[in-house]
């Protein structure tokens, strides 16, 4: 019963993502016949969905998977950093921005912004985006329950606004506050997510759109390595070119309608995970094999793909890497005072956790950082890579972490380096601001976390 029931899961979700794929891309069908596959399709899919969805809340009452979640932080436990104050009058530029001048927040991307997986419990949820606990843009609780970016600026402001909560359902074309990114979204998409983002905020009452200072955050690429970049056809409408320069010419293209549209803007800009990563979990569970092989085709599938070694991935990969940097490097973003772009890349080199696995008498990734279908972010991952990128914003540029380590403390502003990092101000105080964060770090090592049990 439970294999048939995962394969109709299975079934089900694959058939989710096959039709968000085709909604976010340009599918030539006409309005009439769209409309008759639906009204077709609709019904079976809806009762399995309502079916499936009844089975996970029956399981969630009874089981809750807290291996896959951060450890809570003790309500007394204090965020490290001391100075929280904004600038004393709103900056006009850019490159003097402290954390508490943020006041808007906001992502684009895909199924990992929009935190697909991340709290769920087993494969039953992994068709749902938890989009309150995405590391860039979630605003779920607090810090202590759930690392974020908006959740660690709104100690430093807390008025932020734009944060995502709750939980949607991929495929269902919903979102939440200002997370406007879709599963299943390759860089293709991208420049129509921006094109949203810019018409909402000139719609919202909320913000003063000339005049607020936005954050925005940018990660999308992993379907493009993982169905596009070998050709793939599985569960593809149709051809799109992810070839290295088309990827970034697909950025360039979302990052000039956010500068000539979107003023007082704070762009995050962060490369694509290693996927290579999970070609070792040499332990997962028998659900996460079909589930690999539709998800990451161009990794998993040598029949209807041109399957790609491990090396081959990663020379994608780092040719995604090398025309982002060079693309930045051209200055495009910095001939203005209140707009500019800065690549994060706190993924990069990131590494899933490991731990001794007697059945292989070696250690192994930790799975309790996937989400259940072992390739998403669960919601520990999230944290760590939240209080990553919250260190890459006031690390300077050239002397950026590229990875999520555990050990690794929240960083903080500081008297000498009071201001989010940009090309500009890296290049004048990098020596100043590298020594400030040194002895921040060392203090945060050093004194304070004995007494508390969990520091993330």
């Amino acid at each position: 019963m439970a294999a048939v029931l995962s394969w109709l899961w299975l079934f089900l979700g694959c058939s989710l993502l096959h039709q968000d794929k085709s909604a976010a891309g340009d599918v030539r069908v006409s309005s009439r016949m769209r409309r008759q596959v639906d009204s077709f399709m609709s019904k079976p899919f809806t009762m399995f969905r309502n079916s499936l969805e009844l089975m996970s809340d029956i399981t969630n009452y009874f089981i809750q998977d807290e291996d896959r979640n951060q450890c809570r932080m003790e309500p007394r436990q204090p965020f490290p950093c001391k100075l929280r104050s904004p600038s004393p009058t709103l900056p006009s530029s850019v490159h003097k921005l402290r954390p508490g001048d943020i006041q808007v927040v906001a992502a684009l991307g895909d199924s990992v912004t929009a935190g697909v997986g991340a709290r769920a419990n087993s494969v039953l949820d992994i068709f749902k985006e938890y989009r309150g606990v995405s590391f860039s843009v979630g605003g779920d609780k607090t810090w202590r329950e759930y690392v974020t970016l908006p959740n660690i600026l709104q100690i430093f402001n807390p008025n932020l606004y734009g944060q995502s909560y709750g939980i949607t359902r991929v495929g269902s074309g919903e979102t939440s506050g200002y997370n406007f990114a879709v599963s299943g979204a390759t860089s293709l998409e991208l420049a129509g997510q921006a094109w949203r983002l810019v018409k909402a905020m000139r719609r919202d009452p909320w913000i003063d759109f000339y005049k607020d200072w936005k954050m925005v955050t940018i990660i999308i690429g992993h379907n493009d390595a993982c169905t596009h970049v070998c050709n793939s056809t599985l569960g593809v409408d149709m051809f799109e070119d992810a070839r290295p320069s088309t990827y970034a010419r697909n950025i360039q293209q979302a990052l000039d309608i956010l500068q000539k549209n979107l003023p007082r803007t704070f762009v995050n800009l962060v490369p694509i995970a290693d996927v290579t990563m999970v070609l070792d979990l040499l332990d997962k569970p028998k659900q996460c094999y079909p589930l690999h092989w539709y998800l990451c085709p161009c990794l998993f599938d040598p029949k209807f793909s041109t399957k790609l070694s491990k090396p081959q991935m990663k020379r994608v990969l780092s040719a995604y890497m090398y025309e982002l940097k060079s693309l930045l490097a051209t200055g495009r973003y910095d001939t203005s005072s209140d707009f500019t772009v800065v690549l994060q890349p706190s993924l990069v080199n990131g590494l899933l956790p490991r731990h001794y696995n007697k059945l292989f008498n070696r250690r192994l990734p930790d799975l309790s950082f996937l989400a259940p279908d072992c390739f998403h972010f669960s919601q520990k991952l999230h944290a760590l890579v939240g209080r990553s990128l919250w260190n890459n914003l006031l690390q300077p540029v050239g002397s950026k972490a590229t990875n999520w380590e555990k050990e690794v403390p929240f960083l903080c502003p500081s008297k000498t380096a009071p201001f989010l990092a940009t090309s500009q101000n890296s290049a004048y105080k990098r020596r100043t601001r590298t020594s400030s964060l040194a002895r921040d770090w060392w203090s945060l090592v050093t004194t304070g976390h004995q007494e508390f049990s969990c520091t993330l």
